[in-house]
């Protein structure tokens, strides 16, 4: 387990409460420094070169939105669909998309967009646009195909002249990779507007001149290692993350039957 502030980022709301602490309730505007040891060098999560990280994976959740979220019982939940069906069989689903919500950029998100998105990152599937909902179909029967659309790497994009955009709450301002990314928060995110003005972030620093930046007021998020807990000062606000856990099966061939496949 590794103690730390940057799991806060996921929630924009919950993470100024916390580094407002001396207000009786959060209030808009500011800028949240935070200084991390890891570095990101790419923020497009269907780049295979980039490992998958806790960091990274905390950054594109504040730019890129999902189909769908896990809720802390992991029960998808919608976020940019809004509700879901699987025809008989679990091959063939169908995903309602939220009206009105937009990229960075003002487009809007279409049925094609999100088609385009999802195709890009599962070649493997069939992706179609329909009316206000996309359709995927998979080869295999897939019980738990909307819990595999709130993963990150299932994020609703688009790319356009080197760039990528997304949906979510905030929009890059300044990205030097693996080095420093600063996100400015949107007024038309259609989850609402998160609280603080804009985020800065600076990856690559150790815990000693995380420690330094902290006490000369320059960030109010640092990651403290647990071995470095009992010399955190009292006056500091310390927050544990959940603690990473993977569990694996290894089959040892492919799915040779459909009853197999409902079996695994």
């Amino acid at each position: 387990m590794k103690l730390t502030g940057l799991r806060l980022i996921a929630i924009s709301s919950v993470l100024i409460a916390a580094a407002a602490a001396a207000a009786t309730r959060p209030h808009y505007g500011g800028t949240l420094h935070l200084e991390m040891a890891d570095t990101v060098s790419s923020l497009d999560a269907a780049d295979g070169s980039q490992r998958d990280a806790l960091a990274a994976r905390n950054l594109s959740a504040l730019i890129f939105d999902t189909l769908v979220t896990l809720d802390d019982r992991g029960q998808p939940q919608p976020a940019l669909a809004i509700s879901w069906q699987a025809d008989p069989g679990n091959q063939r689903w169908q995903f309602v998309l939220r009206p009105g919500v937009t990229f960075s950029d003002g487009t809007s998100m279409t049925p094609e967009v999100v088609a385009a998105s999802l195709r890009r990152t599962n070649p493997g599937w069939k992706v179609a646009a329909r009316e206000n909902s996309v359709i995927i179909q998979v080869d295999l029967v897939s019980f738990d195909l909307p819990a595999e659309l709130a993963l990150t790497r299932n994020s609703i994009v688009i790319v356009q002249a080197g760039r990528i955009l997304g949906t979510g709450p905030f929009v890059i301002s300044q990205w030097d990779p693996g080095k420093k990314l600063v996100m400015a928060a949107r007024d038309d995110y259609w989850g609402a507007r998160p609280f603080v003005d804009s985020i800065e972030i600076e990856m690559g620093k150790n815990f000693r001149e995380q420690t330094i930046s902290y006490e000369l007021g320059q960030s109010q998020v640092i990651e403290i290692p647990p071995d470095q807990v009992h010399h955190a000062n009292e006056a500091r606000q310390l927050r544990a993350s959940d603690p990473i856990e993977l569990v694996a099966l290894l089959f040892a061939h492919d799915v040779q039957t459909p009853e197999e496949a409902k079996q695994r």
